[in-house]
């Protein structure tokens, strides 16, 4: 095991380079990736695909913002006529009135939507769709847009046909989440590597300055100095927070030193924020471990260490890592109030269902009980190799 300080050197270390000579581009690069939807710049990624599924993207109102070809052939209707809620008008009064009624739930409760209406076709049939929409929300928890994908599942009946839409369905959710998750790290390596360098040549220049007017010939104005200071100040901040973003998309410590590590590293910040112990026993070669299993993995127990935040009121926390007979087994275990079967099985739940769904797109199991007063404990088993959903 990597001796701790080890890990922080590594984690800590920034780069310095100066590039002034880069700053116009660079600065433009960030701009222009800033006005893009992540939600749509993620279906965008798999529009040319070769996925059956038709993909949208939509801001936090409900208002869709993104077709993809899929789409757009079904439909028979140009992009420009179907956003909005342009594309409403393909589905009857009553599919329009219970679907936003389902979406404005999910948008307020920030939880994953599933449901089914009749779209009318390019060639004026009604077809009945799946539609299973995801949230995508900002590093402060705040919902930004909703990623959906959604079946043609008219023509398919009976037990077979409904496990085959279960699958066909779960298999674009496994495609989204994939790229949701190369998102993540191609923005927190654009930040690191583009934004974060200017902030760190802009904050050297700054002290370049206020070495400058400390020099004995030098004689600036108060005022003068005092902005400089406040200016350096602000870079500071900045940096700071791209930092912190930047660990919030993916944190580095998961890509260089593996799972076992970043779960080290995610109980170590669980516990200097919320009080609550945390400790990790792990006996797992990170060998073992695809980059898809292992970001589901503590995808999973991020989740778990904030339900715990929100809803145990636990003193202690005990994170365990294993592999057993040719799976990896990942246990959160508490000492809290101990969760209800009611809670269990609340569909309101979306933290829930979301930890599920990643343990079912490795072809594994998510299980969750609670003893009252005894606490609650999370346990996902995973195949520890394989391929994903």
């Amino acid at each position: 095991m990597m001796h701790p300080t080890s890990r922080a050197v590594i984690l800590g270390a920034a780069s310095h380079t100066r590039i002034s000579g880069r700053r116009r581009r660079v600065a433009t690069t960030t701009t222009n990736t800033a006005e893009i939807s992540p939600a749509r710049t993620i279906v965008a990624r798999l529009a040319d695909t070769t996925l059956p599924g038709m993909l949208w993207s939509g801001d936090a109102s409900g208002q869709r913002t993104f077709f993809n070809p899929q789409w757009l052939q079904f439909t028979g209707r140009s992009e420009a006529r179907q956003v909005g809620h342009g594309w409403l008008k393909g589905l009857s009064a009553d599919d329009q009135r219970r679907y936003l009624e389902e979406l404005h739930a999910a948008a307020r409760e920030q939880k994953p939507l599933r449901t089914s209406y009749r779209l009318k076709r390019f060639d004026g049939q009604s077809r009945l769709l799946l539609e299973e929409a995801r949230p995508c929300l900002d590093s402060d928890g705040r919902l930004t847009g909703f990623i959906g994908v959604c079946l043609d599942i008219d023509d398919l009946q009976g037990t077979e046909g409904t496990r085959a839409e279960t699958d066909g369905l779960r298999s674009l959710s496994g495609r989204l989440e994939r790229a949701r998750e190369e998102e993540r790290s191609r923005l927190a390596r654009e930040l690191h590597d583009e934004l974060g360098q200017v902030l760190t040549s802009t904050k050297l220049d700054l002290m370049w300055m206020c070495e400058q007017i400390r020099g004995p010939d030098a004689h600036p104005s108060v005022p003068l100095v005092n902005k400089l200071q406040s200016l350096a100040g602000l870079v500071e901040l900045a940096i700071a927070s791209v930092q912190r973003i930047t660990t919030d998309l993916k944190p580095a410590v998961l890509d260089h030193l593996g799972l076992e590590a970043a779960l080290e590293w995610e109980a170590t910040k669980f516990q200097a924020r919320t009080a609550i112990r945390c400790r990790v026993e792990s006996r797992l070669d990170d060998q073992a471990l695809d980059p898809s299993r292992g970001t589901a993995l503590f995808r999973i127990v991020q989740e778990s260490l904030t339900n715990v935040a929100r809803h145990a009121h636990a003193g202690a926390v005990r994170m365990s890592l294993r592999k057993v007979k040719g799976r990896i087994v990942l246990a959160v275990q508490d000492n809290g109030r101990g969760i209800t079967e009611r809670e269990v099985r609340d569909p309101r739940a979306s933290g829930l269902v979301g930890m599920r769904e990643r343990a079912h797109l490795l072809g594994g199991e998510f299980r969750i009980a609670g003893k009252p007063g005894r606490g609650t404990r999370v346990t996902v088993s995973i195949p520890a190799r394989g391929p994903t959903s």
